[in-house]
């Protein structure tokens, strides 16, 4: 897997970097905000929860992690004891 990451170099923008990773079925593509403390992305649902499950595994936040739909309709708490299984089924 080969991803991209480019610095964001635009100041009026609220991200410091957006990212694109090749999944089987999609890309995944995302921006990272200058606070450092959320994640924006899309993709296939599969993708996105695989990303999200890599990012707690990767972190091991103190606090458990929340994802939810661009609309705000769908909501999932994400730990290290949330499966993929789990995000893709609260989001279908």
């Amino acid at each position: 897997m080969n991803a991209t990451i480019r610095n964001v170099e635009n100041e009026s923008t609220h991200f410091a970097y957006s990212f694109n990773i090749p999944f089987k079925s999609d890309e995944l593509s995302g921006d990272l905000h200058k606070s450092e403390q959320f994640i924006g992305f899309e993709g296939d649902i599969e993708a996105c929860a695989e990303f999200a499950k890599w990012i707690v595994d990767f972190t091991k936040p103190m606090v458990d992690l929340m994802m939810y739909d661009q609309g705000y309709n769908e909501n999932c708490v994400v730990n290290s004891q949330t499966k993929v299984s789990d995000i893709v089924t609260a989001f279908s």
